[in-house]
């Protein structure tokens, strides 16, 4: 079974100080890119 768990996904460009907040909390310091998850799933 594959999985992907991205967490804070930047999505809504009028939030972005929201997902800045969330991605902060994580272990690389940021929110993702759609673009970054989307390369990793066609990966798998």
């Amino acid at each position: 079974m594959n999985a992907v768990a991205p967490g804070p996904v930047y999505t809504r460009p009028q939030a972005r100080d929201l997902f800045d907040k969330l991605g902060a909390t994580t272990p690389l310091k940021r929110a993702a890119e759609p673009a970054e998850i989307a390369e990793v799933v066609t990966a798998i």
